[in-house]
């Protein structure tokens, strides 16, 4: 078993997301992969106000209910609150959604029980029966009534839907590494392929290689290769602008492979390394996305 195995295992299976992450790390730390090691510190801790959420974690619209009080010592109990109370005018959007910023065991145990109650701050409240005494916003009751609390119930499907979408993020950079670096994360991995690895991490979290691509310095007329597609391979790297004699280094890898035909991780084994060592020579950070991307292309398809 290696530690993608591992990983794939566990993104598709019923242990605790939190326990999946902490493999990851142990991946992303090995292959100097900076922005998995962020991510998974951010799932892990929570993410702060300043970071930007994955879709997953929201922001998600969820009603408002309020809870008013009226003459008579009379009250009204989960009445709805309508954006529309506030008018165009007032920015108010935040009011209205849910942000999913705890770490990842809180998201967990939310998942396990009937999700979560939020509610607007004491500061909010005031600011709407100010709004409501001036006819700012439009109360959703009759005249002479208050609000007292607004609470925003999260249905637990949301943080059962941040755990589906952190397995997945997590099983999809695992099924392609597994195509492209097969061995990326084991204590024996050699350091281009470690190395490598985490260009191919980078690519699939920033699309790093595509930018590289655009790079001035480099043409960008041909498409990566599909997958098996040698020619295609070739002429690829060449617009890239790869030597004739790398090229032919390729060649003799790929058909050596050709002649060994072996499966699973052994496929192509020797164009792989070729692949690491290219990538992680290259006299450019175009280049390396280049190669990067030509062995997404040919490798994984």
């Amino acid at each position: 078993m290696t530690l993608l195995d591992d990983v794939i295992a566990g993104a598709t299976g019923d242990i605790r997301v939190a326990s999946l992450l902490r493999q990851v790390k142990i991946l992303a730390s090995r292959t100097g992969a900076d922005p998995l090691e962020d991510w998974i510190g951010h799932e892990l801790d929570g993410y702060p106000e300043d970071a930007e959420l994955p879709s997953y974690r929201g922001p998600f619209v969820v009603p408002v209910l309020g809870h008013f009080f009226g003459p008579f010592q009379s009250q009204m109990t989960n009445v709805p609150i309508p954006r529309a109370s506030f008018g165009k005018e007032l920015d108010v959007e935040h009011l209205f959604e849910a942000q999913l910023r705890e770490p990842i065991a809180r998201i967990e145990t939310m998942a396990a029980q009937e999700g979560a109650t939020l509610a607007w701050s004491g500061d909010m409240i005031n600011l709407f029966n100010w709004g409501l005494n001036n006819g700012r916003i439009e109360s959703p009751l009759n005249d002479g009534y208050v609000l007292g609390q607004a609470t925003m119930p999260v249905s637990k499907d949301v943080y059962v839907g941040a755990l589906d979408g952190v397995r997945n993020r997590v099983l999809d950079l695992a099924l392609q590494l597994e195509k492209v670096v097969p061995v990326a994360g084991q204590a024996t991995t050699t350091e281009a392929e470690q190395a490598f690895a985490g260009m191919i991490i980078n690519n699939h979290f920033h699309a790093s290689s595509n930018v590289a691509i655009a790079s001035t310095d480099v043409k960008q007329s041909v498409k990566p290769p599909a997958k098996g597609d040698l020619e295609g391979l070739v002429d690829f790297l060449q617009e890239m602008g790869l030597s004739p004699d790398l090229l032919a280094e390729l060649r003799a890898a790929a058909k050596g492979d050709e002649e060994d035909q072996g499966e699973g991780p052994d496929r192509w084994k020797r164009v792989r390394r070729w692949f690491a060592s290219v990538a992680t020579d290259a006299g450019t950070e175009a280049i390396g996305g280049a190669v990067a991307t030509a062995a997404i292309g040919f490798l994984g398809g």
